[in-house]
């Protein structure tokens, strides 16, 4: 559950804007991001990003854990926003894209 994710491991930071991290709910934050959001953001939570520690600093958070937080503060933040692959599947639900893969396929 990509809410539950989100709420345990990311709102602390995301919901305050703790050392800059950009806040759920607030696209204004946003801007000035990568055009491949969900790929990048997914690439981000796993391995970390300036001040934001991989996996919300808990290693041993699985990948769809990760992916499913998020995923949904994506999707909070910008529910009109047009997903980066040719699914209409959540990037989770699907299986973790890694950002080269997801490179690859739009050459």
């Amino acid at each position: 559950d990509g809410e539950a994710a989100y709420t345990e491991h990311c709102a602390g930071c995301h919901e305050t804007g703790m050392l800059g991290a950009p806040r759920e709910g607030q696209p204004q934050e946003w801007e000035g991001r990568s055009d491949l959001w969900q790929a990048v953001l997914m690439e981000h939570a796993k391995s970390g990003y300036f001040e934001m520690p991989a996996r919300g600093g808990k290693t041993d958070l699985p990948d769809e854990v990760v992916a499913a937080a998020a995923e949904y503060m994506l999707e909070m933040t910008f529910p009109d926003r047009p997903q980066d692959c040719t699914t209409s599947k959540p990037l989770w639900s699907v299986g973790y894209l890694r950002l080269d893969a997801v490179l690859e396929k739009q050459k």
